[in-house]
């Protein structure tokens, strides 16, 4: 619980547990920050979300790595300042005006867009934030063709494990990271490079879906068979 604000340390052979932690202690002061968005009002949202931002802006300048990749010290900070861009965005999406599926079509490939040409294109950390939180909104809106896409049989399937992707690619990343040097390969050429890409995007995939069949599934039955039983006297 403390591998997301230990300065000094570094990460674990676990390596997606300090985003774990950051996240729980986000959720432990949640309670006190919802309260603060009851007002049905879009300029909550957007109040809101521009503590989120000084919130990260500060963070990026006070670390000074230039990056938001900021995980095993300052990682609590950093969920902190996304959390209240989400909330935020969740109150706006729910108090403004519906926008028509064209126009909500266009804002999302906008910034997908803008997403893809700014990694790029190696820019600023903090440019790519606002341009997530529009797609974000859009994709909140479940209106749009794009919308309709993302809910097909496919992606929705991508969504179901994806707490399984979660917990499983850190694990994979592991293996590709120490079994690639001991193995003779190297990835200097984009087309190995494409390689490793898809290859790592394949065993995670395939070890997601498998850890949600037989890891995920079983344990969410244990725990509901447990809240059901109620306390033991």
């Amino acid at each position: 619980m403390l591998h997301a604000m230990t300065p000094g340390a570094g990460l674990t052979s676990n390596i997606v547990s300090w985003s774990i932690a950051a996240e729980w202690w986000v959720y432990a002061v949640a309670p006190l920050l919802i309260p603060i968005l009851r007002p049905r009002r879009p300029v909550a949202g957007v109040l809101c979300m521009v503590a989120g931002a000084f919130v990260l802006i500060g963070l990026y300048v006070a670390v000074g790595r230039h990056t938001l990749d900021i995980t095993f010290d300052f990682g609590v900070i950093r969920c902190f300042g996304g959390f209240l861009i989400g909330l935020g965005l969740y109150r706006l999406q729910r108090s403004a005006l519906p926008l028509s599926p064209a126009v909500t079509d266009g804002l999302a490939l906008s910034a997908l867009a803008g997403i893809v040409v700014l990694m790029h294109l190696d820019a600023n950390d903090l440019l790519i934030v606002p341009l997530f939180a529009l797609l974000v909104l859009t994709g909140a809106s479940g209106q749009g063709r794009l919308n309709h896409a993302l809910a097909s049989a496919v992606p929705h399937c991508l969504g179901r494990i994806s707490y399984s992707i979660y917990l499983v690619h850190g694990l994979v990343f592991m293996l590709f990271w120490f079994g690639a040097p001991a193995l003779g390969l190297s990835f200097q050429t984009p087309l190995a490079a494409g390689a490793f890409a898809l290859a790592f995007l394949a065993v995670t995939l395939v070890g997601a879906a498998l850890a949600y069949r037989f890891v995920e599934v079983p344990a969410q039955g244990l725990g509901h068979r447990s809240i059901h039983r109620g306390p033991t006297y």
